[in-house]
C-alpha cells in the first residue's frame, strides 16, 4: 500500500471515529430530550382524576389565607379554601356528590376547568407562561364521591371568582340529581 492510500485509510479512520462520538453524543443528548418530554407529558396528565391521599396530605400542611362559601340560589353547597398556592374546593359531605353525576364531567371538567388549563399550556408554548405557572387540578375522590378539588396557578382574584361561580352551579345541579325525590336541597333563608 502506498504512503498516500495509508493518509487515505487513516483520515477515513479519523473520520469515522469523529462520526462515532458524535453520533454517540447526539443520541445522548436525543435521551435528555425525551426525558425531559416525559416530564412534560407527566405534568400534563396530572391534570386529571385522581385518588388523593397524597395530594390530601400535601394541602392540609398548609395554613388557609382565606375561607369563601360556595352558594348557588342561596343554598350553601361547599367552600374553598385558599393557601398561599393553591385553593382547595370542598364540597358539603352531606351532599354525597358522584362525580359521575353530571353536570361534573360535562360542564365543570370539559368546559371550564379543562379549556383553562389548556388556555395555559398554549400561553407556556408561547413562552407568556414558565410551566410552572400553569393552571393545573386535582379532583381528589373515595369511594366514588368526590372529597375535593385542588385548583393551583389561578393567580387572581377575578379568576378564583369565575371558577367558584362555575362549582357552586355544578355541585347544586349535581346535588339537585342526586336528591331530587327527598326534596331536602332547596333555597334557604
Amino acid at each position: 500500500m502506498s504512503e498516500s492510500g495509508e493518509e487515505e485509510t487513516q483520515k477515513l479512520a479519523d473520520l469515522k471515529k469523529y462520526l462515532t462520538e458524535k453520533k454517540a453524543q447526539l443520541e445522548e443528548e436525543l435521551e435528555k430530550l425525551d426525558s425531559l418530554m416525559q416530564v412534560v407529558d407527566d405534568l400534563l396528565a396530572s391534570k386529571s382524576f385522581k385518588t388523593g391521599t397524597e395530594v390530601m396530605k400535601r394541602t392540609e400542611a398548609e395554613a388557609v389565607v382565606q375561607k369563601l362559601e360556595l352558594t348557588y340560589k342561596n343554598t350553601k353547597v361547599g367552600e374553598i379554601e385558599v393557601y398561599q398556592t393553591y385553593a382547595k374546593v370542598i364540597p358539603l359531605p352531606e351532599l354525597k356528590l358522584s362525580t359521575a353525576v353530571s353536570p361534573f364531567e360535562a360542564f365543570l371538567v370539559r368546559k371550564v376547568l379543562e379549556p383553562m388549563r389548556e388556555r395555559d399550556v398554549e400561553r407556556a408554548a408561547k413562552n407568556e407562561l414558565r410551566p410552572d405557572q400553569m393552571f393545573s387540578y386535582d379532583i381528589l375522590e373515595e369511594g366514588g364521591l368526590l372529597k375535593a378539588i385542588i385548583l393551583r396557578n389561578f393567580r387572581d382574584k377575578i379568576r378564583l371568582k369565575e371558577l367558584a361561580n362555575s362549582i357552586s352551579w355544578t355541585f347544586f345541579r349535581m346535588a339537585e340529581k342526586e336528591q331530587r325525590a327527598t326534596g331536602s336541597l332547596g333555597e334557604s333563608g
